[in-house]
């Protein structure tokens, strides 16, 4: 039999038992109450907190990138920058700049450098005005009109107007100046109405008329003592040459004694009329 004693002692350390759970359970609760409840109920302080945080955030990112966006334009684009050096280098041998006889890739290359044309080509290879500020074809298609840009200036700071075009391309049409370009201003009258504005007017009808007046011009108030015949053999054509163009001459040097490793160097700077 189980004696009365053993029963007691059970019954203590049962007792001890439910004592230290219901102990455990009120310190589990505590915990709960202080660790978890309480801060529970602070959660929605904090959402708000973060929330607002991650909308300045979101705003000053948008800022950022409109700002970037809107000053790209300014300092982002390619644009060039005025100074430094350029070095070109072509095959052949330089001879002539003048635009009356430039005909090889090296002469080509100087002249369109040196001197300016009524219309050029641009970037997509459309035909746009160069010295000329607009050009018109009458009703029969034979008399084009051009009207130069105001104020243009040659290289030495002469003005240049419609008499020099027409002095121009009354030297291509003279058989003692022998340029290559003759035989396509033949029967063509060129005529200088006024100081900014030059005639042309054609025998028959060529829709193409405009891509012929992509040649140099050249100052007639430098030519116009020189004869037709002597214009191949001018200083003009190669040290002296004054156009109206983007670049001015600056230097020519010569290296090499023979034909097969000599060497022409030109020194051109910018030209602002």
């Amino acid at each position: 039999m189980i004696s009365r004693a053993f029963k007691l002692r059970f019954r203590r350390r049962l007792r001890m038992q439910k004592l230290q759970v219901e102990e455990l359970g009120q310190q589990a609760e505590q915990h709960l109450e202080r660790n978890f409840f309480r801060r529970l109920e602070r959660l929605a302080d904090v959402r708000r907190f973060v929330v607002t945080w991650i909308i300045l955030l979101i705003l000053l990112g948008g800022v950022v990138i409109a700002q970037i966006r809107g000053l790209g334009a300014y300092y982002q684009s390619p644009q060039p920058q005025p100074g430094g050096t350029y070095s070109e280098g072509i095959l052949g041998s330089f001879t002539n700049a003048n635009p009356l006889y430039a005909t090889g890739p090296v002469d080509v290359a100087v002249s369109k450098l040196l001197f300016a044309s009524l219309v050029t080509y641009n970037d997509t290879n459309d035909l746009v005005g160069d010295l000329a500020e607009s050009w018109t074809v009458d009703e029969r298609g034979t008399t084009y009109t051009v009207r130069l840009k105001p104020e243009l200036k040659w290289h030495d700071g002469k003005e240049l107007t419609a008499a020099d075009v027409a002095f121009t391309y009354q030297l291509i049409q003279s058989p003692d100046a022998q340029s290559p370009l003759n035989p396509s201003w033949r029967d063509i009258t060129v005529k200088a109405v006024d100081q900014r504005t030059v005639t042309f007017t054609l025998p028959n009808q060529l829709t193409s008329f405009p891509y012929s007046l992509t040649n140099g011009i050249v100052p007639k108030h430098i030519l116009e003592k020189a004869s037709a015949g002597s214009l191949r053999t001018l200083r003009f054509n190669s040290t002296e040459a004054i156009g109206a163009g983007p670049f001015k001459f600056s230097a020519l040097e010569v290296t090499g004694g023979s034909a097969d490793n000599r060497e022409h160097r030109l020194a051109l700077e910018p030209f602002d009329a």
